[in-house]
């Protein structure tokens, strides 16, 4: 083999490992299109999605097939044949690589097994229970604090999913890039959730509870930062 081909070979192997920057655009993606589903749903509350279809033709392609419900859909077989046939047209852009990966009850467990001895997921869990608690102990009496507290939680339960997500997508050559960046996103949820923290207005009594939280979010950075240091060792290409 001439040293140009070995270099081709060489070069066309990294380019089917992604790195952490295209893991992150793809990811970016797919938030944006679960937003767009949402929306969907969210402003169409009482439709009827029988085909799934439908629902993929709305969110990706603007295209309203129409509103099919069990009392008014067609039952003529050409129409029946002319959607079969739509489907079909459509399903490779449906089909992913996950379809065989549905975890078993025992797969689930092992997952779960895990997570938890993952610190920072760990610390991640604690801290979200220790957040409900003090907004349950603690509750806001003004209308700003109330979106504080609602941003707040919602940094903090991102952070333990975000954990969880990476850890999903595993640790070889085909997913540890997309792991780095969700906990990299997991950091950034808890350094702005400390930003926050800040802001919050808090009685005299709850000082203790808020400092609390608080040295809770130092650790779980701290413990993010060196899970992420770690990841990236792993990284060959």
């Amino acid at each position: 083999m001439h040293d140009d081909e070995r270099k081709d070979n060489t070069d066309w192997e990294r380019e089917t490992y992604w790195n952490e920057s295209r893991w992150e655009q793809s990811l970016r993606d797919n938030e944006k299109l679960m937003a767009r589903y949402e929306a969907i749903w969210n402003e169409n509350p009482h439709r009827y999605w029988d085909d799934p279809l439908d629902l993929y033709m709305k969110a990706h392609h603007g295209i309203d097939l129409g509103d099919f419900t069990p009392e008014t859909s067609s039952t003529d077989p050409g129409d029946q044949v002319c959607l079969e046939q739509e489907s079909k047209k459509m399903i490779s852009d449906l089909e992913t690589d996950t379809d065989n990966d549905i975890p078993t009850t025992a797969s689930r467990e092992k997952i779960l097994d895990e997570l938890d001895s993952i610190s920072a997921y760990h610390l991640a869990l604690d801290l979200s229970s220790a957040t409900i608690d003090f907004f349950q102990k603690h509750p806001p009496d003004v209308i700003s604090q109330e979106s504080l507290q609602r941003e707040f939680s919602f940094h903090i339960l991102r952070t333990a999913a975000d954990i969880a997500g990476g850890h999903g997508l595993g640790y070889d050559e085909h997913g540890l890039c997309g792991n780095i960046v969700k906990n990299r996103w997991a950091l950034d949820h808890t350094r702005e959730a400390w930003r926050l923290a800040g802001a919050l207005i808090v009685n005299t009594q709850a000082e203790p509870d808020l400092k609390s939280l608080t040295e809770k979010l130092a650790q779980l950075e701290n413990h993010l930062e060196q899970r992420i240091l770690e990841l990236r060792t792993k990284v060959w290409w």
